[in-house]
């Protein structure tokens, strides 16, 4: 399966052979293989929220992600302090626009700005 191969990929490029990923730096092959790796993980993300939302409904995954949202990433200023969404609010989107919520929707909740005094 993907999940075994990704994790046998990571274990291989972090513990074995890890001169080999060291030397690949900057722009070059280093930047296309996170890139393709963040693809491929994407989009079986995509497949696996499908696949969950088929099975268990709209409402469960959306009360599901509301619950993950609260406990994981307003817990993390790294996370929750992104300007941009993150890869599941972009997916979630996606499957919002191809009707896959019927009409359920789920709006992540945006970390407020720092208000700036002016004198």
């Amino acid at each position: 399966m993907l999940p075994d191969l990704l994790r046998d990929f990571r274990n291989w490029s972090n513990y074995v052979d890890i001169g080999s990923m060291l030397s690949l730096y900057g722009p070059g092959y280093r930047g296309y293989l996170d890139m393709n790796l963040r693809t491929v993980v994407f989009f079986y993300a995509a497949i696996v929220e499908l696949v969950a939302i088929a099975v268990f409904g709209p409402k469960a995954i959306i009360k599901c992600m509301k619950a993950f949202e609260q406990l994981f990433i307003h817990k993390s200023d790294a996370l929750w302090g992104i300007d941009g969404l993150l890869p599941t609010h972009i997916r979630f989107r996606l499957f919002e626009h191809l009707g896959r919520f019927d009409d359920e929707i789920w709006v992540p909740e945006v970390k407020p700005k720092p208000q700036i005094e002016m004198i």
